[in-house]
C-alpha cells in the first residue's frame, strides 16, 4: 500500500488516470473469463458462434490502450516469434486450401470459413498479447491477478453449487429459475438437468476451464507454500477453494476432466517431492508421499465408482450398444467406448490430414472435408447423430481435438510451429520454477502444472478463441520476461 501511495504521489494525474483505467479493464477481463459463451456479447462480435467470451470486451480496451502502444517498445519473449511464424504458416495453408476449391456446405462458403478461422486465431492471440504486455509492464500485479482469479473461481463455485443443488434434490422449480438466469445473463445454452456446467457452455468446458485457469495456482500454492492472499495461521485460502473445485469437477461428470485432474495432481506431487528429496536427501518422505498418493487415488476411484455412476455406466452402455451393432471386441472398439463420438471425429480429422500432410486444407476449412470420411453403416449413423447439429447448436462438424485440427488445417508444419510456441512457454515456466525467489517459483510450478493440463486437455477442445489457455501463455511469458530485465515505466 505504501508503494502504491508513493507511486500515486510521484506521477501526474494523466498517468494515474491511464494506469487506473488499465487496471480496471484488467480486473474486468479476469472476472469475466469464466463466461465463455455469453449472451451479453454483442452480435456484431459473437455472431452465431458458440464461443462468445465476455472477456473480449475489456480485452479489446486493453489491446488498443496498452498492448498496441507498448508491444513495439518491449523485448519480445521467446514464444512470440513462434506465434508470428504460426500466423504465416496459417496464411500460406489457407491460401493453398482456397485453391483446392472445396464445395460450400450448410450455407458456409470457404472464404467465409477462412475469415472466421483467422478471427478466432486473432482473438486468442490478442488475449496472449494483452496478458503478456500487461504482466511485462507490471510484474507486481501477479499476486493481484491470481487473487482476482480466486474471486472469479469463488463466484463460479457458488453458481455451480446452486446447479448441484437442483441435481441432488431434483428440484424442477429451482432448475427453471436458474435456467432462466443462465440463458439471460450467463450462457447461450440451457442448463443440463443432470450435470453442472457452471458459467460455461457445457460441463466439459467447465472442467477444462477449471483445470487450466484455476487449479494450477491453487495446487502450486499448496505445494510451494505461497499464496497471494494472507494466511490465517497455517491455513491457506487455496485449500477450501481446491476442495470446492474438486467437488465441482465431480458434478460435471467429465471423464476427461476427472482423469486429467488426478493425473496432473498426482504427477506434479511426485515431481515436487522428488525435487525436494534430491535437495534435502529425505527419500523416506518421497516413499511416504507415493504411498499416500496411491491410497488417495484408490479412494478417489472407489468414491467415483460408488457415487458418480454416470462415468462408468456410460462405458457399459456404449459397449453394449456397439456390440448390438455387430462390433467385435478390438482396440478400436475399446477406444470408441472410452472416447465416445470423439474417437470418430478424431479419425475423420486424421484422415483429412493424411490426404494433405504438409500444409493441410487451410484454417477453418476442415469441416468441408470431414463428411467425406464418414463411413456408412448403423454404427456410423449413431456417431453422425452426435456430430451433426441437434442439441449442441453447432452448425458444422468438428474434431474437438486441437492437435488433430491443426494437423488437418495447417499440416505438419503448422503443428510443429504451434508446439514450438507451447514449448517456449513451458520453458519460461521451468525457468521460473528454478528461481530461488518464492513468488517466481510459485508461478513456475503453476505454469508447469497448467501446461501439463493444456497438453492433456487439448484432445478434448479445438477452438482457438477460448481464452483460458491463451491467458496462461501470456501470464507465463510476461512474468518470466519481466524478470529478465527491468520493467518499463
Amino acid at each position: 500500500m505504501q508503494r502504491l501511495r508513493r507511486w500515486w504521489n510521484a506521477n501526474p494525474w494523466w498517468t494515474r488516470g491511464y494506469e487506473g483505467l488499465l487496471l480496471f479493464l484488467w480486473v474486468a477481463m479476469l472476472l469475466t473469463l469464466p463466461l465463455e459463451s455469453s449472451p451479453l456479447l454483442p452480435r456484431v462480435l459473437g455472431g452465431r458462434a458458440v464461443v462468445r467470451p465476455l472477456a473480449l470486451l475489456p480485452m479489446m480496451g486493453l489491446f488498443f490502450l496498452e498492448a498496441l502502444p507498448w508491444v513495439w517498445r518491449l523485448p519480445w519473449p521467446r514464444a512470440f516469434p513462434a506465434l508470428l511464424t504460426f500466423w504465416v504458416v496459417a496464411l500460406v495453408a489457407s491460401f493453398h486450401g482456397l485453391l483446392l476449391q472445396p464445395m460450400p456446405e450448410q450455407g458456409f462458403t470457404p472464404p467465409v470459413r477462412v475469415v472466421r478461422g483467422f478471427m478466432t486465431l486473432a482473438i486468442g492471440s490478442s488475449f496472449y498479447l494483452v496478458t503478456w504486455v500487461h504482466l511485462r509492464r507490471h510484474p507486481q500485479y501477479l499476486r493481484l491477478t491470481v487473487a482476482v482469479l480466486y474471486l472469479a473461481l469463488a463466484l463460479v463455485l457458488v453458481w455451480s453449487s446452486l446447479q448441484a443443488l437442483y441435481i441432488v434434490r431434483r428440484d424442477e422449480d429451482l432448475y427453471r429459475t436458474l435456467n432462466a438466469l443462465q440463458r439471460q445473463w450467463v450462457s447461450t445454452r440451457p442448463l443440463q438437468t443432470g450435470r453442472v456446467s457452471g458459467a460455461t457452455y457445457e460441463p466439459s468446458w467447465l472442467a477444462t476451464q477449471a483445470l487450466i485457469l484455476f487449479f494450477p495456482w491453487l495446487w502450486a500454492g499448496l505445494l510451494v507454500g505461497h499464496s497471494p492472499l494472507p494466511r490465517k495461521g497455517r491455513v491457506m485460502a487455496e485449500a477450501p477453494l481446491l476442495l470446492g473445485l474438486a467437488g465441482m469437477l465431480l458434478f460435471t461428470f467429465s471423464r476427461v476432466g476427472l482423469a486429467v485432474f488426478l493425473t496432473v495432481a498426482g504427477s506434479s506431487l511426485l515431481v515436487y517431492l522428488g525435487v525436494q528429496a534430491r535437495r534435502s536427501g529425505r527419500w523416506l518422505q518421497v516413499a511416504a508421499g507415493v504411498l499416500g498418493l496411491v491410497a488417495f487415488a484408490t479412494l478417489a476411484l472407489w468414491g467415483i465408482w460408488r457415487w458418480n455412476a454416470y462415468v462408468f455406466s456410460h462405458f457399459e452402455r456404449l459397449w453394449k450398444r456397439m456390440q448390438r451393432a455387430g462390433q467385435r471386441a478390438s482396440p478400436d472398439l475399446v477406444l470408441r467406448t472410452l472416447a465416445g463420438s470423439r474417437w470418430a471425429e478424431w479419425q475423420y480429422g486424421f484422415a483429412v490430414y493424411q490426404e494433405h500432410p504438409l500444409l493441410g486444407v487451410g484454417l477453418g476449412l476442415l469441416p468441408f472435408y470431414l463428411d467425406t470420411h464418414v463411413p456408412s453403416g448403423e454404427l456410423s449413423t449413431w456417431f453422425i447423430e452426435s456430430l451433426l447439429p441437434g442439441g449442441k447448436g453447432e452448425p458444422m462438424m468438428h474434431t474437438r481435438n486441437l492437435y488433430i485440427r491443426l494437423l488437418a488445417e495447417t499440416g505438419l508444419v503448422g503443428l510443429w510451429v504451434f508446439l514450438a510456441f507451447q514449448l517456449a512457454v513451458l520453458g519460461a515456466a521451468l525457468q521460473l520454477a528454478l528461481s530461488p525467489d518464492p513468488e517466481a517459483r510459485w508461478a513456475g510450478w503453476a505454469g508447469m502444472i497448467a501446461m501439463a493440463a493444456i497438453f492433456l486437455l487439448a484432445i478434448g477442445f479445438d477452438s482457438l478463441a477460448l481464452p483460458h489457455h491463451w491467458v496462461v501463455y501470456g501470464l507465463l511469458s510476461g512474468y518470466a520476461s519481466s524478470r529478465a530485465g527491468p520493467s518499463p515505466t
